[in-house]
């Protein structure tokens, strides 16, 4: 399982080099949608220790909030 931050770092740098708008809605496929890899960590999160839950939900929303907004 990737780490929230190597997500973001990943996105961040393909956002970067994507150039037009056919690239950007693929791009935005590939984290946001239904098989994509925000949702993939939120269907990990059942694998994660209750105590942890909280802390890792709260960094996925975070993610996916800076992903929508970029």
């Amino acid at each position: 399982m990737q780490s929230t931050k190597d997500i973001l770092n990943q996105f961040t740098t393909k956002l970067h080099n994507s150039k037009t708008l056919s690239e950007l809605e693929k791009l935005r496929l590939d984290y946001l949608g239904r098989n994509g890899k925000v949702n993939t960590l939120l269907k990990d999160i059942k694998s994660i220790k209750v105590d942890d839950r909280k802390n890792f939900g709260e960094s996925i929303n975070k993610i996916k909030d800076e992903i929508e907004l970029a």
